[in-house]
């Protein structure tokens, strides 16, 4: 879903975004199904080992739904974006678009660790989100340099911001991933 919404930003697709809000109610009810099942197995008991696998599970079940949350409301954007005839300057379209990549990468590396196991993969996926949030840093510090300067409006801008806190979000949600494979949480 994530794919789909961020390649949407990118070169709007009306079937991209239907497919991506189809796809959320699935997520939704993967992660209530998930959480019912983990729900009751807790009531067993559990050695302390399992106990913790136990609540890892539950958490990454938590932040893979808020990142298909994050990736409906991405595709939303893109959709306004499209509708409303939204023009940012070149430049802020560059951001988006690096800092989309770079968000996809460090999801997919957090979500391989997680399904592997692999505390290296989570290690590198954690760098990865690590870059997001200071790419991020920079594209709003960009941001506002456009605003100042008169080459973004403001208008436009809330829309640019609003991208970025959801690609930023979604790469918290995904080094939260990789700190349980790590053993931090």
């Amino acid at each position: 879903n994530l794919a789909a919404a961020l390649d949407s930003l990118r070169r709007y697709s009306p079937k991209r975004v239907d497919y991506v809000l189809r796809n959320e109610e699935t997520v939704d009810h993967l992660n209530n199904d998930i959480t019912l099942y983990l729900t009751k197995i807790s009531e067993t008991g559990m050695t302390p080992e399992l106990s913790a696998k136990h609540t890892a599970l539950m958490h990454a079940c938590t932040d893979m739904e808020r990142i298909g949350d994050h990736a409906q409301t991405l595709a939303k954007r893109s959709r306004k974006i499209f509708e409303e005839q939204v023009e940012m300057s070149p430049e802020a379209k560059q951001e988006i678009v690096r800092l989309s990549i770079l968000t996809l990468e460090a999801c997919h590396v957090c979500l391989r660790s997680f399904i592997m196991n692999d505390s290296v993969l989570a290690q590198q996926g954690w760098t990865l989100c690590r870059h997001v949030k200071s790419f991020q840093k920079e594209c709003r510090k960009n941001h506002i340099r456009r605003l100042n300067e008169g080459t973004c409006s403001p208008e436009v801008g809330m829309v640019f911001l609003e991208l970025l806190i959801n690609l930023k979000r979604v790469s918290d949600h995904s080094k939260n991933i990789a700190q349980l494979v790590l053993g931090i949480f």
